[in-house]
């Protein structure tokens, strides 16, 4: 019998669905599920969202007032309703409360007159032809803070927060402007390139194998390779960027057809085994250089990473410590074995390093870890010289700055009554890291052979302390924003300003990553740098303009022009460095010169109609002085990005520019802000 069509219609009716929040509660953050919000908003009741209600579990909905609703345009409003309220101090009165902020996120980009007179980073209104989902869809200035929510992401269709990865954000930012780009059509590999020999001449793989030997292996740890076919291949490609560009546009690109043709595509079919773990983690850590080529294509392969530590865990290397600590004391019995059971054990270690560096800041976590026998078989490698030892430690170092980053990435605020134990949880891994931090620093000084890797490991450390400080803010921001009418920037322990603290912390942490890159001359090993460090890098540069900006806003002094400068050196430094514009150093380069440029732009509007304010102790000279130093022009020029070979290494002496000092000490009259008192924004 058939159904009538008007049974058919009512039947194929869908439910309603719920509207989704635009800002999804802790649990649903951890578990990554979609947050929603019960189809009536009743504000008699307890609210929760759609999950966590029937599951009958805490929802962190209850200790807030203010809900961001997803709405249908892809923006996101924030509704004003009655909870239970937190844990913060009664609201300022000098605050509006806010019952409603705008469906359309171009609502907000489009017409700066919203931010009462704080103006918008852009010359023009800018406009977005579709939702926003990845970093890829933004431009440059979409980093900068939103100027009602400091250090908080421009508002943008699809709700996309950079922030909550900023690494891989900022990666994949550089990579959009590198696609944008004209470029030569990418030169396919010869019918007759089936071996390495067929590309390159032996005088030329002896010559790249001894660069990457030199330049490249000291990152594995002490990790020795190999001698295969395939590892001598990868090894070329990577070593190739160091040739001559046009010997490089001629083999780089046949060097990587070859590479992709019996390795990469077949990797679903590889068996794993020792080679083949090797190669990936090589192309974990750098990404070949192709003049001319599209980084869709060279984003394109999966995740090399992850493949690499699914084989060893096939190979059971992961078990490879208990085989050592059982044959510790057997060892010249078993020498063969115990050796076999070292290398593996140290593989591992150095593997699973590298998957955890490389999700730091991309919001994945690492699906290997390292265990307490793992670190004790490391003090038992066989290890007959000095060198072998110090690159032991390294990697030790390494493993155990990793743990207490992803740690530190987990930490989740649940809500407004939650302050003191979230805080007391960051607060634990930065001590951790303090203790981490005593035996790494002299070894930079005291090092015999790896003198530059344990700077560069220095430089691991503050960058993870920076992510992780950059994490717990960011956490707070998203969950006591709003609440109680309250700017997220009160928020105390125990009367302590928890912002204040972990602010200064975060902009000493990013300090000091520029600081390590640029005390540190060796420019011949610094361009050999895995991709996630240049990635930390930037990220670094990044922040502190965004702090910059942010410190605008709430009426503070800038950072200053010590660290502008310092901020241009970086830039200068990794245009230098760059093997050509498709290098990761050339497109950092370009992002981080962007937000400079912007910046540099909004400080002499300061100086015109704004000016900062001064201490009550300064002298009319030394304002004047500050001021004529900041209308001087820049270094960072107005021009569009150049390409790096026009780029030149700026030649004035800053010790000999009364100016800048002017500047310095206008800065340390600043340095004490009180942060229940300081001004802020009338919009937030």
């Amino acid at each position: 019998m058939k159904r009538s069509r008007e049974s058919q219609a009512a039947s194929s009716e869908a439910p309603a669905k719920r509207r989704k929040a635009g800002q999804a509660c802790a649990a649903c953050r951890k578990h990554k599920t979609r947050c929603e919000l019960p189809e009536d908003l009743n504000v008699n009741e307890i609210l929760r969202c759609h999950r966590c209600k029937v599951l009958n579990v805490p929802c962190s909905f209850e200790g807030t007032n203010i809900i961001h609703i997803s709405s249908g345009s892809g923006g996101n409003a924030a509704v004003v309703v009655d909870s239970t309220p937190g844990t913060l101090d009664d609201p300022s009165p000098s605050l509006p409360r806010l019952s409603t902020l705008p469906d359309d996120p171009n609502h907000l980009c489009n017409h700066p007159e919203v931010y009462n007179g704080v103006e918008s980073p852009y010359n023009v209104p800018r406009g977005y032809s579709q939702p926003v989902k990845s970093a890829r869809d933004l431009i440059v200035e979409d980093l900068l803070p939103c100027p009602l929510v400091p250090w908080g992401p421009m508002s943008v269709p699809g709700g996309f927060d950079w922030t909550e990865a900023p690494i891989l954000a900022v990666t994949d930012l550089s990579n959009s402007w590198s696609i944008k780009k004209p470029r030569y059509r990418r030169p396919q590999g010869q019918a007759q390139d089936q071996y390495l020999s067929n590309i390159v001449s032996t005088p030329q793989i002896k010559r790249m194998l001894e660069i990457f030997d030199t330049r490249y292996a000291p990152w594995l740890c002490g990790h020795r390779l190999q001698s295969t076919e395939l590892l001598d291949l990868i090894s070329c490609t990577i070593a190739s960027r160091h040739l001559d560009p046009l010997t490089q546009q001629s083999i780089g690109p046949r060097l990587l057809s070859l590479t992709e043709r019996i390795f990469l595509n077949n990797l679903d079919s590889v068996v794993p085994s020792m080679e083949s773990i090797q190669a990936l983690l090589l192309l974990s850590l750098w990404s070949p250089l192709l003049t001319g080529s599209s980084t869709d294509e060279q984003s394109s392969h999966p995740n090399f990473i992850l493949t690499a530590v699914n084989m060893a865990k096939t190979l059971r290397l992961s078990e490879s410590s208990i085989v050592v600590m059982k044959l510790k004391d057997r060892r010249e019995q078993y020498p063969h074995e115990s050796t076999i059971a070292s290398t593996e054990t140290r593989l591992w270690v150095l593997l699973s390093t590298v998957e955890s560096m490389l999700c730091l800041g991309t919001g994945r976590y690492p699906d290997s870890e390292r265990s307490a026998a793992d670190y004790k078989s490391l003090e038992l490698f066989p290890s007959t010289s000095t060198q072998d030892r110090e690159r032991s430690l390294r990697l030790s170092l390494s493993g155990q700055l990793m743990d207490l980053a992803q740690i530190g990435s987990k930490i989740c605020l649940l809500g407004p009554h939650d302050v003191p134990h979230f805080y007391e949880q960051v607060q634990e891994i930065l001590t951790r890291m303090d203790c981490l931090y005593t035996p790494l620093a002299p070894l930079p000084l005291v090092s015999q052979h790896d003198t530059f890797y344990f700077h560069m490991l220095m430089l691991k450390y503050h960058g993870c302390r920076l992510l992780t400080t950059h994490h717990a803010l960011r956490e707070l921001r998203i969950v006591l924003e709003g609440n109680k009418n309250q700017t997220w920037i009160r928020a105390k322990y125990h009367g302590t300003s928890i912002v204040s603290g972990w602010g200064r912390d975060s902009i000493k942490s990013a300090q000091a990553v520029l600081m390590t890159v640029l005390a540190d001359n060796n420019d011949r090993l610094l361009s050999s740098c895995p991709d996630s460090t240049l990635s930390m890098i930037a990220f670094a540069a990044t922040w502190l303009i965004v702090t910059n900006f942010s410190m605008h806003q709430l009426k503070c002094p800038p950072l200053g022009s010590a660290c502008d400068r310092m901020i241009t050196a970086t830039i200068e430094l990794l245009a230098r460095l760059a093997f050509g514009p498709e290098h990761v150093l050339a497109k950092y380069a370009h992002v981080i010169a962007t937000l400079m440029e912007v910046w540099n732009r909004r400080k002499g509007e300061v100086l015109v109609g704004e000016a900062c304010p001064v201490s009550d102790t300064e002298t009319p000279s030394t304002t004047t002085a500050v001021d004529e130093a900041e209308k001087a022009p820049t270094t960072a020029g107005s021009s569009p990005f150049q390409s790096p070979a026009d780029w030149g290494v700026s030649s004035t002496d800053i010790f000999m520019d009364p100016s800048f000092w002017a500047s310095f000490m206008d800065n340390l009259s600043h340095t004490s802000t009180d942060w229940d008192t300081m001004p802020v924004p009338s919009g937030i």
